[in-house]
C-alpha cells in the first residue's frame, strides 16, 4: 500500500463499565483492533486494562483479530478498557470503478455457496420476515440489472424511506422494531440492507467501525464516530462496501474494525461479569485525521 489518496486516522476508544457493587472476575472478548488489508493498514495498536490485565490476542472465525480478557480477583466497581489506533487506508474507489459491474448470471456461476455460508444464510440478526416483504414490495425494492446496482438502489430506498433517530431503538433491537417504526439507527439500516442482500443470493456480511464524513488534517471529532455498515462479495469486485445510513459506497473515510454475520458476532465487548449487581456503560470514542503517518499522536488530553 503507498501513500497516495490514503487518509491517516488516530482513534482512542474508552469503554467504562460502573457496577453498584464489586465484581469478583470479568470474562469478555473484545473486538476493538482495526482490520488490516490491501486498502486498509494499522500502524499501531494497543489496548490498556484497568484494574491492570493482559488480554490474549485471538482470531475469530471471520479473521477479526480480538482480544480475549480474564480478571480474577478485581473486587473493584468499575472496570475501563481503552484501545488506541493509528490507521492508513486508501481510498478503493477507483479500483471499484476499474471493475465491470457483475452481472447476476456471473454471481451464481462463480460464488461457492459453501464457502460463503455463513453470509448467505440467515442469523440472529438477519433474516427474511413479513415485514421485511411488506417494506420491499411497498418501496418497490427489487432486483435490476445486476447486484451492484441493485444493492445502490435498494441502500438509497431504506435512506430515504426510514428516520434516522438515535434512541428509537436499542442495541438488542430486532429488525421488525425499525421496520414498524420506520426509524433506527446505523444498526438497522444494516441489517434490513443485509437481509436483502441475502434474500438475493449475496453473500452479505456486517461491518463495525468508524466513520469521519468531513475529514480535515488535525480535526478531532467526538460525535457520530462508531459506526455500521455493510459489505457485499460480488465477482471481479471482491467485497464492497455500502453505508445505507448515509446512501454512500465506502471509501477512505470509512475505518473497518470487525466482520461478521451481524451485530452479535462482532459487538465490541461482550462478556460475562461475576457480582457486581446494576451496571452501567459509558463509552468515549475521539477520531483525529492526519495527513500523514508521521503526525504526532493528535489525541493526547483529547476532552473524554
Amino acid at each position: 500500500m503507498n501513500g497516495l489518496d490514503c487518509n491517516y486516522f488516530q482513534i482512542q476508544h474508552e469503554t467504562n463499565f460502573s457496577y453498584e457493587f464489586p465484581i469478583s472476575r470479568a470474562t469478555m472478548l473484545l473486538h476493538l483492533e482495526p482490520l488490516s488489508d490491501v486498502h486498509q493498514q494499522v500502524l499501531n495498536f494497543d489496548i490498556e486494562i484497568e484494574p491492570v490485565a493482559n488480554p490474549v490476542l485471538v482470531v475469530d472465525s471471520f479473521g477479526n483479530r480480538c482480544h480475549l480478557l480474564d480478571i480474577q480477583s478485581i473486587n473493584r466497581s468499575s472496570l475501563c478498557i481503552t484501545s488506541k489506533a493509528e490507521v492508513m487506508i486508501q481510498n478503493s474507489i477507483a479500483t471499484l470503478n476499474a471493475f465491470d459491474q457483475s452481472s447476476w448470471e456471473k454471481l451464481n456461476q462463480f460464488v461457492d455457496r459453501i464457502q460463503y455460508w455463513d453470509f448467505l444464510s440467515p442469523s440472529k440478526r438477519v433474516y427474511d420476515c413479513p415485514q421485511l416483504k411488506k417494506f420491499m414490495a411497498e418501496s418497490d425494492i427489487q432486483a435490476l440489472d445486476n447486484p451492484y446496482v441493485s444493492l445502490k438502489a435498494a441502500a438509497k430506498i431504506i435512506n430515504q424511506s426510514l428516520r434516522y433517530e438515535p434512541g428509537s431503538t436499542e442495541v438488542n433491537s430486532r429488525m421488525e422494531d425499525c421496520l414498524e417504526q420506520r426509524s433506527g439507527v446505523c444498526q438497522d439500516y444494516t441489517h434490513i440492507l443485509l437481509a436483502i442482500g441475502r434474500k438475493w443470493g449475496i453473500p452479505s456480511r456486517y461491518v463495525s467501525g468508524y466513520l469521519h464524513l468531513y475529514p480535515e488534517d488535525g480535526q478531532i471529532i467526538t460525535d457520530g464516530v462508531s459506526h455500521a455498515w455493510c459489505e457485499f462479495f460480488l465477482p471481479d469486485l471482491g467485497w464492497i462496501g455500502i453505508d445505507a445510513t448515509h446512501n454512500l459506497v465506502t471509501d477512505n473515510r470509512y475505518i473497518r474494525v470487525s466482520v461478521g454475520r451481524d451485530y452479535d458476532d462482532i459487538a465490541p465487548t461482550k462478556g460475562v461479569v461475576y457480582g457486581g449487581g446494576k451496571s452501567s456503560l459509558c463509552v468515549n470514542i475521539s477520531l483525529a485525521h492526519s495527513s500523514n503517518e508521521n503526525s504526532d499522536w493528535l489525541l493526547q488530553g483529547a476532552q473524554q
